[in-house]
This record gives structure tokens, C-alpha cells and sequence, in this order.
């Protein structure tokens, strides 16, 4: 049960980006007397009514600054549209990989998240802080694919003599979730806002679901009839003047294939970019000309591409205007990279050709054709 005061502030503190997504009935925002996993805040998904259920400790939040609240607020959403409830939980390595992910956009704000945990929990509290566990992992401090994090996380947990899910170092389940105050960038990152910070992409082996994506282009090539001579059929007329000249010879080229890739670059894709060099670099071998639309609520980059060191983005979401810039090229197929964590589909109309989707695992395709990616 809500607490009817705390609950009022946080609706006065959420802001306007949070309160469209309230009003949306997206997200629900509350202030229950009971914590959940000893933190004071966490995130719930209720599949049934599909709506997050943000939730602050109501007998913490009296103690807790207006900027602080905010904070808290502003760190559940970036768990929402960092998309990490479609992980599978397992146990404490999972919590601080999440957080890793969401902290790196709070890299100037150590200082604020030390104080508000310590507010929140107490003097000894500390909250995982990114640059802190990205270093400990021996990682660049750029952003990172949550299930690469997972993976060094256990890799870590088995090195010190802990199970693969159990607490990671000095930090508990409890003190892990501490961090759960800490995402300013989350603010920045939802609604209709476009964001001007670049993504690294870094390369790695290319993904399965280019194999998918080439199989599907292959049927877009057109045919053309061109000729060549061949001296395997001289002309006749010629080689009875004793002179031997080649005949024309047609036959079928398929000459190069064009695909129009549409990237997603919001916020909530930043971890999942890594994927697109290698996949470039392999359509590219497979003789497709890749023509790159990428963006997050508008479109940023429209150019073709070999090769890509970083991507704009990291705003809020709306892959619309990004099709109807396709439907501008006319092309005979597109390819959709997304989440799909997005306002809204757009129309089969938009582009009005097939289209391939790319999306996480277990997420449907509005239409078209899917693939999935990890």
C-alpha cells in the first residue's frame, strides 16, 4: 500500500519526462512501506498489465534530498530503457552488471551517488560505481554490453572462490542494489529527446544474425543480361576472311546488392552496437553495399559504410523517422536493427517494401520477417 504523502512527492519531484511516461500508463510510479531485496528502491515489470512499476521505500524517502529522489528516480528508468528485464535474473553479478550499465552516464556524479547511498542505507554503504568496477574487470571505460559484463563478473566471482551467482568481492546482494540512485542520464535518454553523444563501436566476431540478414538480400538482387566476347565462339563470317575475332557472348550479372540497414541508437541500444562492424564488414565480403540510416528520435548518420568507429545517439526512441528516410531512397528491402523498445511500429506503409527485423531474443515482430540477436 502506498504511502499517500510520499507517493505525492514523488509524483511532484518525477519531472516531465517520467510524468509523460506516468500518464502514458507505461510506467507506474509508487512508495510502499516494504522494501524489496533490503533496497529502498527498485523496478517492477507486471506482464499482465504490461507496465513498469518504479518503486521508492516510503520510510526513506523523508530522508532523502529532492535532487537525491530525483536520482533514485531517474536510475530505474535507465534499468527500463537499458531493457535489462529481459535478462534472466542470477543473483548479484547481474544486479552490479545492470548497474555498471546504467552508472557509466553518471561517471561526473561519483561523489552525489556516494552521498545519497550513505543518505539512504548508511555510513558504509557505497554503490557500484562504473569507472571503479569497469576497471576492476580489466575494461576500457566505455560502454559495455551487459552480458559481457556478466560474463567477467562471474569470471571474477569464480577467481575469488564465490558461486557464479553469488556475491562478487566486498559487495552484497543488498549493497549491489545500493546503486540504485544513480542514473541522470536516464532523464536524457527517454521521450522525444535527441542526444549529440557518440557511441564507440567496438569490433567483434560478426554476429549470428548476419548470416540472416544475407539470405534475405539475396533474393533482392536483379539480374541483368550483359555480354562479353569469347574466343571459344569466333565469328564466322570473319574467320573465313582468316581473321579470328571474337563473338559476343551474353549471360546473367548480378553486380552488386544494396541493403538499407536502419539502426536503432537510442539509449537502450547502446549496449547492443558493438555488433554492427563485424556484421558491416561481413555484408561488405558478401559484395552488399550497405547504405547505413541509423538515429535515435531523428536521424543522425545516411551514408553507406564499410566501416564504423562510433555512432550518434544515446536519446530516446522513435525508429519512425528513420523509415520514412528509407522510403525517400526507394529500396527494395529493408533491414530494421532495434530493441524494440519504441513508442510506437511504424506503418508496413512507411517504406512499403519487406523488411527484416532484428530484435532481442523473444520479442515478436510487428511484421515482416524476424531475426534475433544476443
Amino acid at each position: 500500500m502506498n504511502d499517500e504523502a510520499a507517493l505525492r512527492r514523488l509524483l511532484q519531484l518525477a519531472g516531465p519526462d517520467l510524468l509523460t511516461l506516468a500518464n502514458s500508463g507505461i510506467v507506474r510510479l509508487s512508495a510502499p512501506r516494504t522494501q524489496m531485496l533490503g533496497t529502498f528502491a527498485w523496478t517492477e515489470w507486471h506482464p499482465v498489465d504490461k507496465v513498469f512499476e518504479i518503486c521508492i521505500d516510503a520510510d526513506t524517502i523523508p530522508r532523502l534530498s529532492d535532487a537525491q529522489v530525483r536520482l533514485a528516480l531517474r536510475h530505474e528508468l535507465g534499468h527500463i530503457i537499458g531493457g535489462h528485464f529481459r535478462f534472466e535474473p542470477c543473483g548479484t553479478d547481474m544486479l552490479i552488471a545492470t548497474d555498471i550499465s546504467v552508472n557509466f552516464w553518471l561517471l561526473d556524479k561519483n561523489k552525489e551517488l556516494v552521498e545519497m547511498s550513505q543518505t539512504a542505507v548508511g555510513p558504509d554503504a557505497m554503490p557500484v560505481l562504473a569507472d571503479e568496477w569497469l576497471e576492476r574487470l580489466g575494461l576500457p571505460v566505455t560502454p559495455h554490453p551487459v552480458s559481457l559484463l556478466h560474463e567477467k563478473l562471474h569470471e571474477m566471482a569464480e577467481g575469488e572462490g564465490q558461486s557464479g551467482c553469488g556475491g562478487i568481492g566486498h559487495v552484497s546482494a543488498e549493497d549491489a542494489a545500493l546503486a540504485e540512485a544513480l542514473a541522470e542520464a536516464a532523464a536524457q535518454t527517454i521521450g522525444t529527446g535527441s542526444s549529440s553523444q557518440r557511441i564507440p563501436i567496438q569490433s567483434h566476431t560478426p554476429p549470428q544474425w548476419v548470416t540472416d540478414v544475407i539470405n534475405f538480400m539475396a533474393a533482392f538482387k536483379e539480374p541483368k543480361q550483359k555480354h562479353r566476347r569469347t574466343m571459344s565462339r569466333p565469328q564466322q563470317a570473319l574467320l573465313q576472311a582468316a581473321r579470328y575475332v571474337a563473338s559476343k557472348k551474353w549471360r546473367w550479372d548480378y553486380g552488386l546488392n544494396r541493403i538499407c540497414l536502419l539502426v536503432d541508437t537510442s539509449g537502450s541500444m547502446v549496449g547492443s552496437l558493438h555488433q554492427l562492424n563485424a556484421a558491416i564488414a561481413t555484408l561488405a565480403k558478401a559484395g552488399i553495399v550497405t547504405r547505413l540510416i541509423a538515429g535515435d528520435t531523428r536521424v543522425l548518420l545516411d551514408e553507406d559504410v564499410t566501416h564504423i568507429d562510433e555512432l550518434p545517439g544515446a536519446g530516446g526512441t522513435d525508429i519512425v523517422p528513420l523509415f520514412k528516410r528509407a522510403a525517400e531512397l526507394r529500396p527494395k528491402a529493408v533491414v530494421c536493427f532495434t530493441d524494440g523498445y519504441v513508442p510506437a511500429w511504424p506503418s508496413p506503409d512507411v517504406v512499403g517494401v519487406p523488411t527484416l527485423w532484428v530484435l532481442p531474443k523473444g520479442m515478436a515482430a510487428p511484421y515482416g520477417k524476424r531475426t534475433e540477436y544476443a
